[in-house]
């Protein structure tokens, strides 16, 4: 349970840094623009969101990839695709007394 705590942690932590980046932008140009989930892939490694397609298109299949799912989450808020996976993981792995 630890492990998952420490996780969720640092999903909160990443999830809270991508929004707060996102929060500044608002304060300097007045329009909130979040980051995407794709463009922080790209970000990090300009051929990482190529090949995880590609994994996903062989894993699952062409018509998986290309269903209404992947799009979607590919322009999910970056700080959403961190904040909501931490929030449910620190909800599970909370001591109860």
């Amino acid at each position: 349970m630890i492990v998952f705590r420490i996780l969720a942690w640092l999903l909160l932590l990443a999830g809270t840094g991508i929004f707060g980046h996102a929060a500044v932008e608002l304060l300097k140009t007045g329009a909130f623009e979040p980051v995407v989930f794709a463009q922080l892939w790209l970000w990090i490694d300009q051929s990482a969101q190529l090949g995880a397609a590609h994994f996903l298109e062989q894993t699952f299949g062409a018509s998986f990839n290309q269903s209404i799912l992947i799009p979607y989450f590919w322009g999910a808020a970056a700080y959403a695709v961190f904040l909501v996976p931490g929030v449910l993981l620190w909800m599970v792995s909370r001591p109860r007394y």
